[in-house]
């Protein structure tokens, strides 16, 4: 399982805790920001939707390595197209 990479990033970009960033979602065990963060176990959609929200991300960039440019797996992520479709 892949974990929450880019949160890792991202919380520590803005000198966050996991606490705090349990605290905003109401988490109420400690750890599970942690286990999110290493693959353990991933949140919920609605708790995805509400990180990609505060982080103004896409869902991609909280899976992905932003130091390496891979996203899940290790794979490269594809970049995002200028173009409208």
């Amino acid at each position: 399982m892949t974990g929450l990479i880019g949160l890792k990033v991202m919380r520590k970009e803005r000198k966050m805790k996991q606490e705090d960033i349990a605290n905003m979602l109401g988490v109420k065990n400690l750890k599970t920001v942690s286990r999110w963060e290493t693959g353990k176990t991933n949140p919920n959609r609605k708790t995805i939707e509400r990180l990609m929200d505060f982080f103004k991300c896409d869902y991609r960039d909280l899976f992905r390595n932003p130091s390496s440019g891979t996203g899940e797996g290790g794979q490269p992520r594809p970049e995002k197209s200028s173009k409208p479709s």
